[in-house]
């Protein structure tokens, strides 16, 4: 997980308002995920990258590693489509904010790496469908708010506006506190609406006609990737210290939503 973290670091400051620097790094990265490339990774964020993918596909079908690639080939495109909107000054709503978010914010590379780690795979009819899609918004977008709960301040610090919160204050002219508020509501809403969807499963077998193994690895994927997505994230950001206030200027130094502010329904995905 550090290659995420590190490599969504190269684009703070400058050079994540400049789509073409952004598309010149993003490219060293796709080329690895395209099997007809040659002369291998030329950088070191893509080597890591390359060493990566290469140990994640191990033992998984050739239908998950295609899959697995277009979701990565997603969320690096989804950096350059950030940087050309930081470019040109465009200000999304909150629907198209969000579902920039999706891409960028990269939960479904998670969730692949999370069958991998666990050695199953969905079967891609049940993968496919619209309610394991529904359920997979879901922990994207709970993860893209929550996240942008806990950068909140850094962000601003750096004066970065690619932040929700932020867009809520600016198109609405909400209070921080209020635009807190909506975020944590939003959370607690889709959070609702996973946990009836995940409910829902075993009828759906019955009528998906699903095997034992396709139930087992569809159960699986619920508890041990797209749970653990959300509550992992929540978890993380309360210890990691990646938010930390003491990384800020003192002028941004007074009272700031953190993970705590998001407790709410992320306590019924512990179970």
């Amino acid at each position: 997980m550090s290659w995420f973290f590190l490599f969504d670091d190269l684009f703070d400051g400058p050079v994540g308002c400049d789509p073409y620097r952004v598309l010149r790094v993003v490219r060293t990265v796709e080329d690895v995920l395209d099997p007809s490339a040659t002369g291998g990774p030329r950088t070191a964020v893509a080597r890591a990258f390359a060493d990566l993918w290469q140990r994640s596909c191990q033992g998984m079908s050739p239908a998950w590693r295609r899959r697995a690639a277009e979701h990565w080939r997603i969320y690096l495109r989804g950096y350059v489509h950030e940087a050309w909107i930081r470019a040109s000054g465009a200000e999304l709503g909150v629907k198209e904010y969000l579902a920039l978010r999706r891409e960028t914010i990269g939960v479904q590379p998670t969730l692949d790496l999370a069958e991998r780690i666990g050695g199953f795979e969905v079967a891609e009819r049940i993968f496919c469908s619209a309610h394991l899609t529904r359920m997979r918004v879901i922990a994207m977008e709970v993860d893209s708010i929550h996240n942008d709960v806990c950068s909140l301040e850094k962000e601003q610090a750096a004066g970065d506006t690619f932040n929700l919160l932020l867009l809520l204050m600016r198109r609405r002219g909400w209070s921080t506190a209020r635009a807190v508020a909506e975020a944590v509501a939003m959370i607690d809403s889709r959070t609702d609406r996973y946990l009836a969807l995940e409910g829902d499963l075993p009828v759906l077998y019955e009528r998906w006609q699903a095997s034992a193994d396709e139930r087992t690895a569809c159960d699986l994927y619920a508890r041990d990737a797209l749970r653990t997505v959300m509550r992992g994230d929540y978890d993380w950001s309360e210890s990691s210290g990646r938010y930390a206030q003491a990384d800020l200027p003192g002028e941004c130094s007074g009272p700031a939503p953190s993970a705590g502010s998001c407790q709410g329904r992320q306590e019924g995905l512990a179970s």
